[in-house]
C-alpha cells in the first residue's frame, strides 16, 4: 500500500510500506481521506515537533483521518464493516514498518475497539458524510470541548491568537458558547476575513499593523477575560498576558515548536505585569465528548464542513499540499487516500 512518509525532517516521499496487520480486538480500515494539520503536521515534517526527536523517522503523518471499516477482528463490538471511522492509521510493530505519527496519510489504517483499549477518539460518523467533509470534525470537536473544559461563559471577552484553522474554530464556538466580544488576531488579511465569513469573530485585529495590544484593548474596552493562544508562538503568549485584565486567564492550546516542559510558565513569571493577578492554563482536548454536538449543528445546517477547507490534493501529491500550507496559499488541505 501507499502512504507518505517522512524519511528524515523535510523530506517526506509518497511510497509503497507493508500492509497493516489487525489483531481480534482491531478493524482494518481504508482510509479515504485524510487532512493536513497546520501547526502539528508541519512541525512533525520539519523536525520541530516539542519532546520528539530524530528517533521518529521514518514516520507516516497524518492525525485527521476518515475510512471506512472493511474488516472486524472477532472481539470486536464497537465498530461493523461499512462503518466511516474517524482517525485510523497505519502503525506496525517495532521494526516492521515506518513508526507511526498518527498514520492517517496512508491507504489503509487501523482502529482498536475502545472497549478492549482503543481510543474513545475513533467514533463513527453519518454514513452520507462526504469524508472529505468529514476530516474538519476532528479539529471542530477538539476545539469545542477544550473551550467547554476550560471553561468560557456568555458575556466573556476573549482573544484568540491565530487566524489558523484552529484559531478560527475557537472564535466560531466561543461566540456560539456566548463570548462578546470575540477578537481574532493574525497577521494576514486573507483569513481574518474569512473568521468574519465563518462567524468566527466579532472583530478582527491584524498583528502586522501598529500597536496590536492598544487596538485589542481599544475594541474590547479594556484588557480581556480569556485568551488563548492557538498557534504555539512563545512571542505571541507575552502578548497574551498583557491582554488580559485582572483575574483573566490565558490558555495554551498550540505547541510550541521549541518550548520544554516547564519553559513557558517560568518565562511567564518574568514578564512585569505589576500586580495583575492572572492564570495560566494548559490542558488537552476531549474530543469524544463533543462528537454528538458537533454532528447536532451539522445535521441542522447550522456548520458547513465544507467552509473549512480550501484546497484538495491526492496522496501522490501530499509534498504539494504542504507546499501550499507553508506559502500561505491554502487555508486547510484535504488528502483524498
Amino acid at each position: 500500500m501507499r502512504a507518505a512518509v517522512v524519511e528524515k525532517p523535510g523530506a517526506l516521499v509518497v511510497r509503497e510500506v507493508p500492509e497493516v496487520a489487525i489483531d481480534e480486538t482491531e478493524c482494518l480500515v481504508e482510509i479515504l481521506a485524510c487532512a493536513l494539520c497546520n501547526s502539528t503536521d508541519l512541525k512533525l515534517l520539519e523536525g520541530h515537533f516539542r519532546n520528539r526527536g530524530p528517533e521518529m523517522y521514518p514516520a507516516i503523518l497524518g492525525h485527521e483521518s476518515v475510512g471506512r471499516v472493511v474488516r472486524c477482528g472477532s472481539q470486536v463490538r464497537s465498530y461493523r464493516e461499512g462503518d466511516l471511522v474517524l482517525r485510523a492509521g497505519a502503525s506496525y510493530p517495532s521494526g516492521e514498518g515506518p513508526s507511526s505519527l498518527f498514520g492517517g496519510l496512508a491507504q489503509f489504517g487501523k482502529v482498536k475497539d475502545p472497549v478492549h483499549g482503543g481510543s474513545p477518539a475513533h467514533q463513527v460518523v453519518p454514513p452520507e458524510t462526504d469524508p472529505l467533509d468529514a476530516t474538519m470534525l476532528i479539529t471542530l470537536k477538539e476545539t469545542l470541548s477544550w473551550l467547554q473544559r476550560w471553561p468560557v461563559a456568555a458575556g466573556q471577552s476573549l482573544v484568540v491568537m491565530g487566524s489558523g484553522p484552529v484559531g478560527l474554530a475557537f472564535g466560531y464556538f466561543a461566540r456560539l458558547l456566548g463570548c462578546a466580544p470575540v477578537v481574532v488576531l493574525g497577521r494576514r488579511e486573507a483569513p481574518l476575513a474569512k473568521a468574519l465569513e465563518l462567524g468566527a469573530a466579532d472583530a478582527v485585529v491584524s498583528t502586522a499593523d501598529g500597536d496590536t495590544e492598544a487596538r485589542v484593548r481599544e475594541v474590547l474596552g479594556g484588557g480581556a477575560d480569556r485568551v488563548i493562544d492557538a498557534v504555539g508562538d512563545d512571542r505571541l503568549v507575552e502578548l497574551g498576558f498583557r491582554l488580559l485584565d485582572s483575574g483573566g486567564r490565558l490558555g495554551l492550546y498550540g505547541i510550541s515548536a521549541s518550548r520544554t516542559p516547564g519553559d513557558m510558565e517560568r518565562r511567564a513569571l518574568d514578564i512585569p505585569m505589576g500586580r495583575l493577578e492572572w492564570s495560566l492554563d494548559s490542558f488537552a482536548p476531549r474530543e469524544a465528548e463533543a462528537h454528538e454536538e458537533v454532528l447536532q449543528l451539522v445535521r441542522k445546517g447550522e456548520l458547513r464542513l465544507r467552509d473549512w477547507y480550501t484546497h484538495v490534493v491526492p496522496l501522490e501529491e501530499t509534498r504539494s499540499g504542504f507546499e501550499l500550507l507553508r506559502r500561505k496559499e491554502a487555508f486547510k488541505v484535504v488528502v483524498k487516500t
